[in-house]
Protein backbone atom coordinates (compact mmCIF):
# COMPACT_ATOMS: atom_id res chain seq x y z
CA UNK A 1 0.00 0.00 0.00
CA UNK A 2 2.85 2.36 0.80
CA UNK A 3 4.36 1.68 -2.61
CA UNK A 4 1.02 2.50 -4.25
CA UNK A 5 0.77 5.81 -2.38
CA UNK A 6 4.29 6.75 -3.35
CA UNK A 7 3.55 5.87 -6.96
CA UNK A 8 0.43 8.05 -7.04
CA UNK A 9 2.39 10.95 -5.53
CA UNK A 10 5.10 10.49 -8.17
CA UNK A 11 2.55 10.53 -10.99
CA UNK A 12 0.88 13.69 -9.65
CA UNK A 13 4.23 15.40 -9.14
CA UNK A 14 5.35 14.65 -12.68
CA UNK A 15 2.11 15.73 -14.31
CA UNK A 16 1.72 19.09 -12.52
CA UNK A 17 4.27 20.95 -14.71
CA UNK A 18 2.67 19.49 -17.82
CA UNK A 19 -0.76 20.87 -16.93
CA UNK A 20 0.33 24.36 -15.87
CA UNK A 21 -0.56 27.08 -18.36
CA UNK A 22 -0.03 30.80 -18.61
CA UNK A 23 -2.56 33.04 -20.31
CA UNK A 24 -0.60 36.07 -21.38
CA UNK A 25 -2.27 39.01 -23.12
CA UNK A 26 -0.45 41.99 -24.65
CA UNK A 27 -2.70 44.91 -23.74
CA UNK A 28 -0.85 48.04 -24.90
CA UNK A 29 2.23 49.05 -26.88
CA UNK A 30 4.03 52.32 -27.49
CA UNK A 31 5.71 51.42 -30.76
CA UNK A 32 6.47 54.91 -32.08
CA UNK A 33 6.61 57.56 -29.33
CA UNK A 34 6.30 61.20 -30.19
CA UNK A 35 9.76 62.60 -30.84
CA UNK A 36 12.88 60.52 -30.39
CA UNK A 37 12.15 56.78 -30.10
CA UNK A 38 15.47 55.89 -28.50
CA UNK A 39 14.83 53.83 -25.36
CA UNK A 40 11.22 55.00 -25.02
CA UNK A 41 9.24 52.13 -26.56
CA UNK A 42 7.38 49.76 -24.24
CA UNK A 43 5.02 46.78 -24.17
CA UNK A 44 2.35 46.20 -21.51
CA UNK A 45 1.10 42.66 -20.80
CA UNK A 46 -1.08 40.90 -18.23
CA UNK A 47 -1.14 37.30 -16.99
CA UNK A 48 -4.78 36.14 -16.86
CA UNK A 49 -3.79 32.59 -15.93
CA UNK A 50 -2.11 31.11 -12.90
CA UNK A 51 1.13 32.51 -11.48
CA UNK A 52 4.17 31.44 -13.47
CA UNK A 53 7.92 31.55 -12.94
CA UNK A 54 9.71 33.52 -15.65
CA UNK A 55 13.31 32.76 -16.52
CA UNK A 56 15.45 35.56 -17.88
CA UNK A 57 18.85 35.81 -19.59
CA UNK A 58 20.24 33.46 -22.23
CA UNK A 59 18.13 30.36 -21.50
CA UNK A 60 14.95 32.18 -20.52
CA UNK A 61 11.98 33.97 -22.03
CA UNK A 62 12.19 36.13 -25.14
CA UNK A 63 10.51 39.17 -26.65
CA UNK A 64 10.30 38.63 -30.41
CA UNK A 65 10.28 41.72 -32.64
CA UNK A 66 11.64 40.01 -35.74
CA UNK A 67 14.51 38.70 -33.65
CA UNK A 68 14.52 36.98 -30.27
CA UNK A 69 15.47 39.44 -27.51
CA UNK A 70 16.41 38.09 -24.08
CA UNK A 71 14.91 39.49 -20.88
CA UNK A 72 17.40 41.20 -18.59
CA UNK A 73 17.62 41.01 -14.81
CA UNK A 74 16.78 38.25 -12.32
CA UNK A 75 14.20 35.49 -12.70
CA UNK A 76 10.79 36.51 -11.35
CA UNK A 77 7.26 35.30 -10.67
CA UNK A 78 4.49 36.68 -12.86
CA UNK A 79 1.45 36.62 -10.60
CA UNK A 80 -2.13 36.09 -11.69
CA UNK A 81 -3.74 39.30 -13.03
CA UNK A 82 -0.42 41.13 -12.67
CA UNK A 83 0.42 43.78 -15.27
CA UNK A 84 4.07 43.89 -16.32
CA UNK A 85 5.71 46.44 -18.61
CA UNK A 86 8.58 45.44 -20.88
CA UNK A 87 10.79 48.46 -21.52
CA UNK A 88 13.92 49.28 -23.47
CA UNK A 89 15.40 51.46 -20.72
CA UNK A 90 14.06 51.57 -17.14
CA UNK A 91 15.56 54.96 -16.36
CA UNK A 92 14.10 56.66 -19.43
CA UNK A 93 10.73 55.04 -18.80
CA UNK A 94 10.58 56.17 -15.16
CA UNK A 95 11.66 59.69 -16.09
CA UNK A 96 8.63 59.89 -18.37
CA UNK A 97 6.15 57.87 -16.25
CA UNK A 98 7.19 58.77 -12.72
CA UNK A 99 4.14 57.32 -10.94
CA UNK A 100 4.11 53.86 -12.52
CA UNK A 101 4.70 51.21 -9.82
CA UNK A 102 4.39 48.08 -11.93
CA UNK A 103 7.20 45.60 -12.44
CA UNK A 104 9.50 46.73 -15.27
CA UNK A 105 11.47 44.21 -17.31
CA UNK A 106 14.19 45.40 -19.66
CA UNK A 107 14.82 43.88 -23.09
CA UNK A 108 16.64 45.25 -26.15
CA UNK A 109 13.67 45.09 -28.53
CA UNK A 110 12.95 47.51 -31.38
CA UNK A 111 9.36 47.99 -32.55
CA UNK A 112 9.00 48.85 -36.22
CA UNK A 113 7.07 52.02 -37.02
CA UNK A 114 5.25 50.83 -40.15
CA UNK A 115 4.10 47.39 -39.05
CA UNK A 116 5.39 44.60 -36.89
CA UNK A 117 4.83 41.41 -34.95
CA UNK A 118 5.48 41.02 -31.23
CA UNK A 119 5.65 37.63 -29.53
CA UNK A 120 6.30 36.57 -25.96
CA UNK A 121 8.11 33.23 -25.95
CA UNK A 122 8.91 31.08 -22.92
CA UNK A 123 12.10 29.14 -22.20
CA UNK A 124 10.72 26.08 -24.05
CA UNK A 125 10.16 28.15 -27.21
CA UNK A 126 6.38 28.14 -26.76
CA UNK A 127 4.76 31.24 -28.25
CA UNK A 128 2.49 32.46 -25.44
CA UNK A 129 1.05 35.43 -27.30
CA UNK A 130 1.39 37.00 -30.74
CA UNK A 131 0.42 40.62 -31.44
CA UNK A 132 0.37 42.04 -34.98
CA UNK A 133 0.03 45.77 -35.61
CA UNK A 134 0.43 48.37 -38.33
CA UNK A 135 0.61 52.15 -38.38
CA UNK A 136 -2.86 52.52 -39.94
CA UNK A 137 -4.33 51.52 -36.57
CA UNK A 138 -3.00 54.74 -35.00
CA UNK A 139 -0.35 55.69 -32.46
CA UNK A 140 2.19 56.49 -35.16
CA UNK A 141 4.36 59.21 -33.65
CA UNK A 142 1.43 61.26 -32.33
CA UNK A 143 1.97 60.56 -28.62
CA UNK A 144 -0.73 57.89 -28.34
CA UNK A 145 -0.33 54.15 -27.89
CA UNK A 146 -2.16 51.14 -29.32
CA UNK A 147 -4.41 49.31 -26.85
CA UNK A 148 -6.20 45.96 -26.87
CA UNK A 149 -9.90 46.54 -26.18
CA UNK A 150 -12.95 44.36 -26.83
CA UNK A 151 -10.96 42.06 -29.08
CA UNK A 152 -9.56 44.85 -31.24
CA UNK A 153 -6.36 46.83 -31.49
CA UNK A 154 -7.21 50.54 -31.51
CA UNK A 155 -5.49 53.82 -30.75
CA UNK A 156 -5.56 54.63 -27.05
CA UNK A 157 -7.44 57.57 -25.56
CA UNK A 158 -4.74 58.85 -23.20
CA UNK A 159 -1.90 61.06 -24.40
CA UNK A 160 1.46 59.35 -23.72
CA UNK A 161 -0.39 56.06 -23.13
CA UNK A 162 -1.56 54.38 -19.93
CA UNK A 163 1.13 51.87 -18.88
CA UNK A 164 0.05 49.86 -15.85
CA UNK A 165 -3.68 50.28 -16.53
CA UNK A 166 -5.88 47.57 -18.00
CA UNK A 167 -8.49 48.18 -19.20
CA UNK A 168 -7.80 51.79 -20.12
CA UNK A 169 -10.19 54.46 -18.72
CA UNK A 170 -12.89 55.43 -21.21
CA UNK A 171 -12.35 59.19 -20.83
CA UNK A 172 -9.96 60.79 -23.28
CA UNK A 173 -6.90 62.83 -22.24
CA UNK A 174 -5.80 64.76 -25.29
CA UNK A 175 -2.42 66.04 -26.35
CA UNK A 176 -1.86 69.64 -25.15
CA UNK A 177 -2.27 72.36 -27.74
CA UNK A 178 0.77 74.02 -29.24
CA UNK A 179 0.11 77.37 -27.52
CA UNK A 180 -0.01 75.79 -24.07
CA UNK A 181 3.12 76.17 -21.97
CA UNK A 182 5.24 73.43 -20.46
CA UNK A 183 3.37 73.57 -17.15
CA UNK A 184 0.20 72.45 -18.89
CA UNK A 185 2.10 69.67 -20.59
CA UNK A 186 3.50 68.54 -17.24
CA UNK A 187 0.05 68.71 -15.66
CA UNK A 188 -1.36 66.35 -18.24
CA UNK A 189 1.53 63.97 -17.70
CA UNK A 190 0.91 64.03 -13.95
CA UNK A 191 -2.80 63.46 -14.45
CA UNK A 192 -2.08 60.49 -16.65
CA UNK A 193 0.27 58.91 -14.12
CA UNK A 194 -2.08 59.55 -11.19
CA UNK A 195 -4.87 57.91 -13.14
CA UNK A 196 -2.60 54.94 -13.80
CA UNK A 197 -1.89 54.54 -10.10
CA UNK A 198 -5.57 54.75 -9.13
CA UNK A 199 -6.67 52.32 -11.82
CA UNK A 200 -3.93 49.85 -10.99
CA UNK A 201 -5.23 49.77 -7.42
CA UNK A 202 -8.75 49.11 -8.68
CA UNK A 203 -7.56 46.23 -10.84
CA UNK A 204 -5.08 44.59 -8.47
CA UNK A 205 -5.66 45.57 -4.84
CA UNK A 206 -8.40 43.96 -2.76
CA UNK A 207 -7.88 46.52 0.02
CA UNK A 208 -8.46 49.70 -2.00
CA UNK A 209 -11.20 51.90 -0.54
CA UNK A 210 -13.80 53.83 -2.52
CA UNK A 211 -12.20 52.44 -5.65
CA UNK A 212 -15.15 53.23 -7.90
CA UNK A 213 -15.01 56.89 -6.87
CA UNK A 214 -11.32 57.46 -7.58
CA UNK A 215 -10.86 60.82 -9.29
CA UNK A 216 -7.76 62.54 -10.54
CA UNK A 217 -7.84 66.12 -11.78
CA UNK A 218 -5.84 69.24 -12.42
CA UNK A 219 -6.76 72.84 -13.09
CA UNK A 220 -5.01 75.95 -14.36
CA UNK A 221 -6.05 79.21 -15.97
CA UNK A 222 -6.85 77.72 -19.36
CA UNK A 223 -7.57 74.00 -18.93
CA UNK A 224 -9.66 71.91 -16.54
CA UNK A 225 -9.60 68.14 -16.99
CA UNK A 226 -10.96 65.40 -14.75
CA UNK A 227 -11.10 61.65 -15.05
CA UNK A 228 -13.66 59.71 -13.03
CA UNK A 229 -12.93 56.00 -13.05
CA UNK A 230 -16.06 54.00 -13.76
CA UNK A 231 -16.59 50.55 -12.33
CA UNK A 232 -14.70 47.92 -14.31
CA UNK A 233 -16.40 44.58 -14.88
CA UNK A 234 -14.15 41.55 -15.35
CA UNK A 235 -16.68 39.66 -17.44
CA UNK A 236 -16.41 37.68 -20.66
CA UNK A 237 -18.90 35.81 -22.80
CA UNK A 238 -17.24 32.41 -23.05
CA UNK A 239 -19.84 30.26 -24.80
CA UNK A 240 -23.25 30.44 -26.46
CA UNK A 241 -25.54 27.89 -28.09
CA UNK A 242 -27.58 29.34 -31.00
CA UNK A 243 -28.96 26.30 -32.80
CA UNK A 244 -30.30 23.31 -30.91
CA UNK A 245 -31.47 20.16 -32.59
CA UNK A 246 -35.21 20.57 -33.10
CA UNK A 247 -36.84 23.52 -31.35
CA UNK A 248 -34.50 26.28 -30.17
CA UNK A 249 -35.72 26.12 -26.58
CA UNK A 250 -32.63 25.90 -24.43
CA UNK A 251 -30.35 28.36 -26.17
CA UNK A 252 -27.90 29.72 -23.64
CA UNK A 253 -25.22 32.34 -23.10
CA UNK A 254 -22.41 31.61 -20.65
CA UNK A 255 -20.45 34.39 -18.94
CA UNK A 256 -17.28 34.14 -16.85
CA UNK A 257 -15.82 36.36 -14.12
CA UNK A 258 -12.04 36.32 -14.61
CA UNK A 259 -11.45 38.78 -11.77
CA UNK A 260 -10.89 38.26 -8.06
CA UNK A 261 -14.09 39.94 -6.78
CA UNK A 262 -17.76 39.03 -6.71
CA UNK A 263 -19.85 40.98 -9.24
CA UNK A 264 -23.53 41.82 -8.87
CA UNK A 265 -25.26 41.43 -12.22
CA UNK A 266 -28.36 43.56 -11.67
CA UNK A 267 -26.69 46.46 -13.54
CA UNK A 268 -25.46 44.25 -16.39
CA UNK A 269 -27.40 43.71 -19.61
CA UNK A 270 -27.13 41.08 -22.32
CA UNK A 271 -27.77 42.38 -25.83
CA UNK A 272 -28.65 39.84 -28.51
CA UNK A 273 -29.02 41.47 -31.91
CA UNK A 274 -30.94 44.67 -31.21
CA UNK A 275 -32.75 43.49 -28.06
CA UNK A 276 -31.63 44.09 -24.49
CA UNK A 277 -32.12 41.78 -21.49
CA UNK A 278 -31.33 42.61 -17.88
CA UNK A 279 -29.32 39.98 -15.98
CA UNK A 280 -29.77 39.09 -12.33
CA UNK A 281 -27.99 37.50 -9.41
CA UNK A 282 -24.25 37.62 -8.85
CA UNK A 283 -21.16 35.83 -10.08
CA UNK A 284 -18.23 34.77 -7.93
CA UNK A 285 -14.56 35.14 -8.97
CA UNK A 286 -13.53 32.57 -11.59
CA UNK A 287 -17.12 31.35 -11.82
CA UNK A 288 -19.25 30.57 -14.86
CA UNK A 289 -22.92 31.57 -15.00
CA UNK A 290 -25.41 30.57 -17.69
CA UNK A 291 -28.57 32.33 -18.85
CA UNK A 292 -31.12 30.42 -20.97
CA UNK A 293 -33.60 31.78 -23.49
CA UNK A 294 -36.37 30.01 -21.59
CA UNK A 295 -35.87 32.55 -18.77
CA UNK A 296 -34.74 35.71 -20.62
CA UNK A 297 -36.69 35.04 -23.84
CA UNK A 298 -33.83 35.90 -26.22
CA UNK A 299 -33.27 34.34 -29.62
CA UNK A 300 -29.81 33.97 -31.19
CA UNK A 301 -30.06 33.88 -34.97
CA UNK A 302 -28.75 30.74 -36.63
CA UNK A 303 -27.30 32.67 -39.56
CA UNK A 304 -25.12 35.01 -37.50
CA UNK A 305 -25.70 37.46 -34.69
CA UNK A 306 -24.11 39.94 -32.28
CA UNK A 307 -23.94 39.40 -28.51
CA UNK A 308 -22.81 42.05 -26.03
CA UNK A 309 -22.50 42.62 -22.31
CA UNK A 310 -23.09 46.26 -21.35
CA UNK A 311 -23.47 48.17 -18.10
CA UNK A 312 -26.37 50.43 -17.14
CA UNK A 313 -24.73 53.31 -19.05
CA UNK A 314 -24.44 51.21 -22.21
CA UNK A 315 -20.65 50.97 -21.92
CA UNK A 316 -19.58 47.81 -23.73
CA UNK A 317 -17.97 45.27 -21.40
CA UNK A 318 -17.61 42.52 -23.99
CA UNK A 319 -18.86 42.04 -27.53
CA UNK A 320 -18.73 39.22 -30.04
CA UNK A 321 -20.41 38.48 -33.35
CA UNK A 322 -20.34 35.45 -35.60
CA UNK A 323 -21.13 35.05 -39.27
CA UNK A 324 -22.20 32.08 -41.35
CA UNK A 325 -24.62 29.28 -40.56
CA UNK A 326 -24.36 27.93 -37.03
CA UNK A 327 -23.75 24.23 -36.44
CA UNK A 328 -26.74 22.36 -35.10
CA UNK A 329 -26.26 21.16 -31.54
CA UNK A 330 -22.85 22.83 -31.23
CA UNK A 331 -21.95 25.85 -29.15
CA UNK A 332 -19.59 28.66 -30.14
CA UNK A 333 -16.95 28.76 -27.41
CA UNK A 334 -13.85 30.71 -26.41
CA UNK A 335 -10.63 28.86 -25.64
CA UNK A 336 -7.89 29.96 -23.24
CA UNK A 337 -6.08 31.82 -26.01
CA UNK A 338 -9.11 33.98 -26.85
CA UNK A 339 -9.94 32.18 -30.10
CA UNK A 340 -13.43 30.85 -30.84
CA UNK A 341 -14.61 27.63 -32.43
CA UNK A 342 -17.59 25.29 -32.60
CA UNK A 343 -17.58 22.53 -30.00
CA UNK A 344 -19.82 20.42 -27.75
CA UNK A 345 -21.85 22.48 -25.25
CA UNK A 346 -20.46 22.65 -21.70
CA UNK A 347 -22.66 25.13 -19.79
CA UNK A 348 -21.17 26.38 -16.49
CA UNK A 349 -18.01 24.36 -17.12
CA UNK A 350 -14.65 24.98 -18.74
CA UNK A 351 -14.93 24.61 -22.50
CA UNK A 352 -13.72 21.40 -24.13
CA UNK A 353 -12.30 21.34 -27.65
CA UNK A 354 -11.86 18.21 -29.74
CA UNK A 355 -9.90 18.58 -32.94
CA UNK A 356 -11.91 17.46 -35.95
CA UNK A 357 -10.29 16.25 -39.15
CA UNK A 358 -11.91 17.04 -42.48
CA UNK A 359 -11.52 14.63 -45.39
CA UNK A 360 -12.22 15.79 -48.91
CA UNK A 361 -13.72 13.17 -51.22
CA UNK A 362 -12.46 13.11 -54.76
CA UNK A 363 -14.62 13.45 -57.88
CA UNK A 364 -18.20 14.48 -57.08
CA UNK A 365 -17.32 16.25 -53.82
CA UNK A 366 -15.08 18.96 -55.26
CA UNK A 367 -17.30 21.69 -53.83
CA UNK A 368 -16.91 20.48 -50.25
CA UNK A 369 -14.37 22.25 -48.09
CA UNK A 370 -13.70 22.92 -44.46
CA UNK A 371 -15.64 26.00 -43.40
CA UNK A 372 -13.82 28.44 -41.16
CA UNK A 373 -15.98 30.32 -38.67
CA UNK A 374 -14.47 33.47 -37.23
CA UNK A 375 -15.33 36.13 -34.71
CA UNK A 376 -15.63 39.80 -35.39
CA UNK A 377 -15.36 41.78 -32.16
CA UNK A 378 -16.60 45.34 -32.33
CA UNK A 379 -16.06 48.47 -30.24
CA UNK A 380 -17.88 51.77 -29.95
CA UNK A 381 -16.25 53.10 -33.11
CA UNK A 382 -17.13 49.98 -35.13
CA UNK A 383 -13.67 49.66 -36.66
CA UNK A 384 -13.24 47.68 -39.87
CA UNK A 385 -12.64 43.97 -39.28
CA UNK A 386 -9.76 44.03 -41.75
CA UNK A 387 -7.79 46.26 -39.37
CA UNK A 388 -7.97 43.85 -36.47
CA UNK A 389 -4.64 42.68 -35.15
CA UNK A 390 -4.25 38.98 -34.55
CA UNK A 391 -3.85 38.28 -30.86
CA UNK A 392 -3.75 35.32 -28.53
CA UNK A 393 -2.31 32.87 -31.06
CA UNK A 394 -0.22 29.80 -30.40
CA UNK A 395 -0.76 29.87 -26.63
CA UNK A 396 1.16 27.25 -24.67
CA UNK A 397 2.16 25.01 -27.58
CA UNK A 398 4.03 21.90 -26.52
CA UNK A 399 7.30 21.47 -28.35
CA UNK A 400 8.53 18.21 -29.83
CA UNK A 401 11.09 17.90 -27.06
CA UNK A 402 8.36 18.19 -24.44
CA UNK A 403 6.33 15.48 -26.19
CA UNK A 404 9.33 13.14 -26.10
CA UNK A 405 9.94 13.93 -22.43
CA UNK A 406 6.29 13.30 -21.58
CA UNK A 407 6.42 9.98 -23.41
CA UNK A 408 9.58 9.02 -21.52
CA UNK A 409 8.01 9.94 -18.17
CA UNK A 410 4.88 7.92 -18.92
CA UNK A 411 7.00 4.94 -19.99
CA UNK A 412 8.87 5.08 -16.68
CA UNK A 413 5.61 5.32 -14.72
CA UNK A 414 4.07 2.30 -16.44
CA UNK A 415 7.30 0.34 -15.99
CA UNK A 416 7.20 1.03 -12.25
CA UNK A 417 3.53 -0.01 -12.11
CA UNK A 418 4.34 -3.24 -13.92
CA UNK A 419 7.22 -4.06 -11.57
CA UNK A 420 5.15 -3.32 -8.44
CA UNK A 421 2.06 -5.29 -9.37
CA UNK A 422 3.33 -8.09 -11.60
CA UNK A 423 6.68 -8.90 -10.04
Amino acid sequence: MKNKSNLLFLIAFLLIPICAKAQILITEIMYNPEGNDDGREWIEAINLGESINVKTSKNGWRIFDGKNRILKGENFTWNKNEIIIFVQDKNKFLNEYTQVKNKLIEASFYLKNKEGTIKIIDENKNVLIEFNYNSSLGGNGNGYSLIYENGQIIEGRIYKGSPGIYPEPSQKIEKPKENEDNSNNQAITNLSTKTQESTTQINTSSEAKNENQAISSFQNSSVTTSVALEERYTLLITEFLPNLKGKDEGEFVEIYNYGDKKIKLNNIYLIVGDKKYRLYGEIEPEEYKVFYNTELNFNIKNSGDVLKLVDNKNNIIFSISYQGKSKEGKSFARDNSGNWQWTIPTPEKENIFIKETASLDEGNNKDKFLETNYINYEDKENLNFQNLANVNKNVSKISNLQVLLIGLVLAIIFSVIFLLFFK
